[in-house]
């Protein structure tokens, strides 16, 4: 019996997962007692690598079969899968061929699972004459599950496949790797973040210039394989088409041999569509289907660049648009430019901004003894808004109350200035950066339990934490932006792109939709890296000087750098400049801090003693005094209410807008 949503039943669950299953292909009564170490029927071991144990078989195919495993060794008990090699023929199972497809699998997945869209291997070892996977495991529901229980998909969701899966195809190919096996089997929606991911690297197969062009094996699903791959020729778009008919198979419910006639030898998918589909996406669908090979598309990218085109239509004008399209879309365009020789596009002039009365009143300063409360270097507030974290130079993390300015509490512990300060998105965590180039990370719900991220060489100047709360970036003068697990304290990667001869990156900013990551510093330059790979997508340049703030837009759509006393909006989808928004002409100390409002209206910036309030939409702006020294960090209040703004002077005001502007 199986549930509504494609589990077992609890009951059945819990059974399984008391219980060990046998590797042995040959024995007949394979489940045992969960701690059981040999088999009490075979006799045979029930750990294959010491220390892996299957809970249950999850698949079979012509080379093997799979089984969700724990790791004994592991006290969190995690899951995995275990894939162990064993053909169904017994030619298959003395062919040396056989197993060395088997290893090559393991170095293909230990190369491409530093993505995160595919299971990254675990461990790979021979054991009694067999050879075993160990991957991650993908918890969630595949694509063609999802089918089943929920219907057939519309354009929005095919769409969005699309712009999910390709960057992933890219990120394969790019590794002269061909998938060979795109199914809606293969695609799993991960139910943590929602993210697809592309498994099953079985029949992928290593590309290169002559095995591109000789006759191989064919492998693959039958109906989602192109006609090359079906006469053992795959090639990169061979994945294209496959990826195109599992679109149109989502889209209809339909057999695939239905969805293709014999007679005209074409697609005919429009026939059976549940959902109607735009002109733009149907053209784009038929070239991914396109059985000659010299007129289909030949590159995720290009398939992209489409969708992106398609996104000024009126058909999808509504579509959400991530900020990875957008940058993607700005290095289509620069790359176009510089190909085509054309001229870069305008920058807008800055124009001096008309003055508006202020609406923003100072509700209560923050201000302690001389000889304790140092310079503020960076101001936080908790997701709820009732907690401003603030750090400086006295080495420690101080948190108030906002709306009375009173001391709640003070967390000790770092050996020199604190830079900067960040809460994760629940607000259980709290995460800051130091010059004793260590980041702490404070538990408030639990206690004062507390883990360092030890692995920058030089100063920590900047962190920020993703939107979805597991992942940690921190920016340092070593020069390099190093991503972490929030939850586990590992590195996930170090991203090098900036120089520098003293100082490196000052100044890091994730998109609000989590897909890019930003980095500025002592180098002139702005960084746009995809989260997920680490791939440096695109560089702005133009900054006269070093740059010591960067904010995303609430939208996603804009991007706001601070460099001496000036700020540039920047549009993500061309890579131009929207707007300049310059000093005042009697001038200033330079604008060290920004941030958005919440609701994207506002940009405030420190500018020398003076907190600057612009109007996004007309640039309009009013000054706000009251701070004596330079103003170094600026907050808003999630709900957009209140920000914050501290300094040199020691202070920190707190703000609160006012009656509406007349």
């Amino acid at each position: 019996m199986i549930e509504a949503d494609g589990s077992l039943p609890v009951l059945l669950s819990l059974l399984l997962f008391c219980m060990s299953y046998c590797f042995n292909p040959a024995c007949q009564k394979p489940y045992n007692p969960a701690e059981a170490k040999y088999c009490q029927s075979c006799g045979s071991k029930l750990l294959v690598g010491d220390r892996y144990r299957a809970l249950k078989p999850i698949g079979q195919g012509g080379f093997g079969r799979t089984f969700l495993a724990k790791d004994e060794q592991d006290p969190a008990g995690q899951r995995y899968v275990v894939k162990q090699f064993f053909p169904q023929t017994q030619h298959l199972r003395d062919s040396n061929k056989a197993a060395e497809l088997f290893r090559q699998e393991a170095l293909r997945l230990d190369e491409l699972g530093k993505h995160t869209q595919i299971p990254a291997l675990i461990a790979y070892f021979e054991q009694e004459q067999s050879q075993y996977l160990v991957q991650e495991f993908v918890d969630g529901r595949n694509l063609a599950e999802e089918l089943l229980e929920v219907g057939c998909f519309d354009e929005a969701q095919i769409r969005q496949l699309l712009i999910a899966i390709l960057p992933v195809l890219k990120f394969v190919h790019n590794h002269q790797v061909i998938h060979r096996d795109i199914k809606p089997e293969n695609i799993i929606r991960r139910r943590t973040d929602q993210q697809l991911v592309l498994v099953d690297f079985g029949a992928a197969k290593r590309a290169s210039e002559t095995a591109l062009a000789r006759t191989g094996t064919m492998i693959g699903s039958a109906g989602y394989a192109s006609p090359e791959q079906t006469i053992g020729k795959a090639g990169y778009s061979s994945d294209l088409y496959s990826l195109g008919v599992v679109c149109v198979h989502l889209l209809t419910g339909m057999h695939l041999f239905d969805l293709l006639s014999i007679g005209e030898d074409a697609w005919i998918w429009r026939d059976y569509l549940n959902h109607p589909v735009g002109d733009r996406l149907g053209q784009i669908l038929d070239k991914m289907l396109e059985r000659a090979t010299n007129r289909r598309y030949q590159t995720s990218d290009q398939i992209l660049q489409d969708l992106y085109a398609a996104d000024s239509h009126p058909e999808t004008a509504l579509q959400p648009v991530s900020s990875l399209q957008l940058v993607k879309q700005a290095k289509t365009i620069q790359e176009l430019q510089t190909a085509s020789g054309a001229v870069p596009l305008r920058e807008v002039e800055p124009i001096l901004p008309d003055s508006i009365v202020p609406t923003w009143q100072c509700i209560c300063t923050v201000q302690g003894q001389r000889s304790v409360f140092t310079p503020i270097l960076g101001l936080a507030f908790s997701p709820d808004g009732q907690t401003l974290a603030s750090v400086g130079q006295d080495r420690n993390v101080r948190l108030w109350n906002p709306q009375m300015g009173q001391a709640k509490l003070t967390l000790p512990g770092h050996l020199d200035f604190v830079s900067a300060v960040a809460f994760s998105p629940d607000g259980q965590f709290l995460v800051s950066g130091s010059y004793d180039r260590i980041i702490k990370q404070w538990d408030l719900k639990t206690g004062p339990k507390i883990r360092n991220f030890a692995g920058h060489t030089r100063s920590v100047t900047t962190v920020a934490i993703h939107p979805n709360g597991q992942i940690l970036a921190s920016g340092s003068d070593d020069c390099t932006v190093k991503l972490w697990n929030l939850y586990t304290g590992q590195e996930i990667r170090t991203l090098r792109g900036h120089v520098g001869w003293v100082n490196g990156v000052k100044a890091i900013a994730f998109s609000p939709d989590g897909k890019v990551l930003a980095s500025a510093g002592y180098d002139y330059v702005v960084n746009l890296w995809q989260v997920d790979t680490g791939e440096l997508l695109l560089t702005l340049k133009g900054f006269l000087e070093l740059i010591y703030a960067l904010a995303f837009s609430p939208d996603g759509k804009t991007l706001s750098v601070c460099y001496a006393d000036t700020i540039k909006l920047w549009d993500l989808g061309t890579g131009g400049v929207l707007n300049t928004l310059p000093k005042e002409a009697s001038g200033s100390a330079g604008i060290r801090s920004i941030a958005f409002s919440p609701d994207g209206a506002q940009l405030v910036g420190g500018s020398g003693k003076q907190v600057r309030v612009w109007q996004v939409e007309t640039g309009r702006l009013c000054d706000l005094a009251g701070h004596t020294g330079n103003v170094t960090a600026i907050a808003f209040s999630p709900n957009g209410k209140m920000f914050a703004s501290g300094g040199w002077d020691r202070k920190i005001k707190i703000w609160r807008e006012g009656r509406d502007e007349g």
